[in-house]
């Protein structure tokens, strides 16, 4: 499988012939069209772990560039995802349970939020709705809606076999190690993609352990992409979670067509 980083908690996964994007946001909170959504073509497919603005303020824009691609989201999703008008091309995946969507079976785990805290994503959130105030208001209440506010570890199995767990913003240290260790038991992914946010280095690690992944990959969903957006600046310790894992950071792509 070859993964890319496209930034915040987007990544594209490709194997079997198949384009997954997973969380496939990068456009600009401050300037409307300052980045554009990328081509990703081709594009077979959609994965949301939730709904907040910086997951999927650009999948409306990525199903119109790519008309074949599906979508696949949570149950939580549903209303909003629905007023896309994409018709059969919409999946929603019930919670825990294993589904297949035209050859790639996907798992959602559902978890506790984690992030920069609700003032970072009020003023996100503000700043997206100046450029399109009624799908911030309806991401905004999506996202809250479903099991544990709707927001989900996401473990990928492509054609070729290859296996990914995507775990953004659900492991810290609110999270009961006894649940994440019953949810990924006998998963086995080949990767884990792993979010880390400042503070929640350590609770991120001891939960990792519980993964049996071959390959760790951590990123940070909101704070490496902050000195971009203008934010504070990267403040994770990641000596606090690649060393104890022997984990190594994802890169982020800077073409614009990875």
């Amino acid at each position: 499988m070859n993964i890319s980083y496209l930034g915040w908690s987007g990544f594209l996964l490709e194997g079997g012939d198949v384009r997954i994007a997973i969380d496939p946001h990068w456009s600009s909170w401050t300037s409307p069209g300052e980045l554009p959504p990328w081509d990703l073509t081709p594009l077979d497919g959609i994965v949301l772990s939730h709904g907040h603005g910086d997951h999927a303020g650009d999948v409306p824009e990525l199903l119109r560039l790519h008309p074949k691609a599906w979508l696949a989201v949570g149950p939580g999703l549903q209303g909003w995802a629905s007023e896309l008008g994409i018709g059969d091309r919409l999946h929603v995946l019930p919670l825990e349970i294993e589904s297949e969507v035209e050859g790639v079976k996907l798992l959602l785990l559902p978890g506790e939020h984690v992030g920069e805290g609700m003032l970072a994503q009020g003023r996100k959130l503000v700043r997206y709705g100046l450029r399109r105030p009624i799908s911030a208001l309806e991401l905004a209440k999506h996202a809250f809606e479903g099991e544990r506010g709707g927001t989900h570890a996401v473990y990928v199995k492509l054609p070729d076999d290859s296996t990914v767990l995507h775990a953004a913003e659900v492991l810290h240290r609110h999270t009961p190690a006894a649940l994440w260790r019953r949810q990924v038991e006998g998963l086995e992914p080949q990767t884990l993609l792993l979010g880390v946010e400042p503070g929640e280095e350590r609770a991120a690690a001891t939960l990792a352990t519980a993964v049996n992944a071959g390959t760790i990959r951590t990123f940070s969903p909101h704070a490496v992409t902050r000195a971009h957006f203008g934010l504070r600046g990267d403040s994770v310790r990641w000596e606090d979670v690649e060393r104890p894992l022997f984990a190594t950071r994802a890169e982020q792509v800077e073409t614009a067509a990875p």
